[in-house]
């Protein structure tokens, strides 16, 4: 549950830098890598939190398993 709540916080923070950057970058305050880094990293969360999604999902099926079901 803590891992859960520390990935949704980072998605978070990752989604308010890319849409800043955005603004920043549409206002012409920053350049297109800086925009497309901040993008970028937010896209690495995003997946970073789609794997651990996907290994709590692995191990209730795991579970389910050793407690006999198929």
């Amino acid at each position: 549950a803590g891992q859960a709540l520390a990935q949704q916080k980072a998605e978070k923070a990752a989604r308010r830098a890319s849409e800043m950057a955005q603004l920043r970058y549409d206002n012409g305050d920053i350049g297109y890598l800086e925009n497309i880094t901040a993008r970028r990293n937010l896209l690495d969360v995003e997946r970073a939190g789609l794997q651990i999604q996907g290994q709590r999902l692995q191990q209730s099926v795991t579970l389910i398993r050793a407690l006999g079901g198929k």
